[in-house]
């Protein structure tokens, strides 16, 4: 798949058909990926959507050890992609994270690796207006 396949995929998640159940993510990446340092943020974001309480409002798809996230309730709105450091160069002890704008504009930002899951729910509350439900509050 060259880049311009993937990146048509992840733009074009519109739905939940063809898309991952979050558990299914959970499951397969935690299993493929145990070992792998380059994916344990990745692994760290699926795991913090599962304890989210708001998995459902978000859709997944996965190709090429990416994982894309898509507004359920807007999935024409854009497609924030969680890059594996396999298919993107980033700087080392980095993540990556891109944007898809529905007008089809790309953004890419790298982040440290331990601030992941922060920078995730940042940008997914920063482009689809979704936060996470905090325990005991």
């Amino acid at each position: 798949m060259d880049e311009g396949d993937w990146v048509g995929l992840y733009r074009n998640i519109g739905g939940p058909s063809g898309c991952w159940s979050w558990d299914e993510v959970g499951t397969t990446w935690r299993g493929r990926y145990a070992g792998s340092q380059e994916l344990r943020s990745s692994i760290e974001i699926v795991d913090s959507v599962l304890a989210s309480g708001v998995a459902d409002r978000l859709l997944a798809l996965t190709a090429m050890d990416d994982l894309a996230v898509a507004s359920a309730q807007a999935p024409g709105r854009g497609t924030i992609t969680v890059i594996s450091p396999a298919n993107f160069p980033v700087v080392p002890g980095h993540m990556g994270l891109s944007f898809y704008s529905e007008d089809g504009r790309r953004e890419f930002r790298q982040y440290l690796a331990e601030d992941a899951v922060e920078a995730f729910w940042d940008v997914v509350g920063e482009k689809f207006g979704i936060t996470r439900v905090r325990a005991g509050g």
